[in-house]
């Protein structure tokens, strides 16, 4: 969220103050001293065959209002940006990276048991009403992007961006569900392969019909496609607010095919989550000390 910061802008109201008090009230000071109205016609003859002074002047106003009009555009661009929906809640969101670290060795087993036991102590965290994990945040500091393969060219290689989400994620981060199911409680029979998309990804692979039951594939052809749409839920800006949505889709962190990324806890706090951060902190260092919790 964006929000005007009391501290910035009484900074920059005391400096316009004094700049104004010392470029208009000093100079004026010094001039009343002498015959201002003698001094003025004098400048006035004395500059009107000066071509400094005039350029002068016109680059002060063309100066001016170049500034001007960069304000009015920046200030149109930032209007324009604060009122995109990121497609995502940020109210009561607490997020925090937990990176591989001291257990970057550990097989995928081990690792999906891990974090099972990390997402674990952050549901019992106090003041925390839900937790998931994922491998990366909408607009955060990590972007994780699998080669796929599609039916309509399974030896063509697309990259798509990917997220490795828990169950509560979409809850959490309200993002709606357009069509199809989300998964529960992971089930390794019944949730093998399966993949949420996002509207753009439908849009983009599937126009103009519904992508549940679509099959692609992480593997090239002739493998057989190995993944399943089994919901479509709402875009995020994943990058930045000023570009269009692109193409995401979502696998259960247990059946994740991808490299480990580490993983980052998204919380849904009762109150300010900036009051349950320490909490979380304390948490995970009794659940191990040697943990890195970083902010997100």
């Amino acid at each position: 969220e964006t929000r005007l910061d009391i501290a910035v802008l009484g900074v920059a109201v005391t400096i316009v103050f004094l700049a104004g008090l010392l470029f208009g009230v000093a100079p004026a000071l010094v001039l009343s001293k002498n015959r201002l109205a003698g001094v003025d016609r004098e400048q006035r003859s004395g500059s009107a065959n000066s071509w400094y002074h005039s350029a002068l002047l016109i680059g002060e106003v063309a100066i001016s209002l170049i500034l001007l009009a960069g304000a009015v555009l920046m200030l149109r661009g930032f209007v324009r940006l604060a009122s995109v929906y990121p497609g995502f809640r940020t109210a009561h969101v607490l997020t925090a990276g937990v990176p591989p670290g001291h257990t970057a060795g550990l097989s995928r087993a081990k690792l999906v048991q891990r974090y099972g036991e990390i997402l674990n102590v952050a549901r019992h965290v106090p003041g925390v009403e839900q937790a998931a994990l994922t491998s990366a945040l909408p607009m955060g500091k990590i972007g994780v992007g699998l080669t796929v393969y599609l039916p309509d060219a399974p030896s063509e290689m697309r990259s798509i961006d990917f997220h490795a989400v828990s169950a509560d994620y979409f809850s959490i981060m309200g993002l709606p569900l357009l069509q199809g199911r989300l998964w529960g409680p992971f089930d390794a029979t019944r949730d093998k392969g399966v993949v949420i998309i996002n509207r753009a990804m439908a849009d983009k692979y599937w126009p103009g019909r519904s992508a549940i039951g679509e099959r692609f594939s992480s593997r090239p052809a002739p493998a057989l496609s190995d993944l399943t749409v089994i919901g479509v839920v709402g875009n995020t800006r994943h990058k930045s607010l000023s570009g269009e949505p692109v193409a995401e889709f979502y696998q259960p962190y247990q059946g994740y095919f991808g490299p480990p990324v580490g993983t980052t806890l998204v919380l849904l706090t009762l109150g300010d989550p900036n009051l349950v951060a320490s909490l979380l902190r304390q948490a995970i260092h009794r659940f191990d000390r040697e943990q890195v919790v970083e902010n997100e």
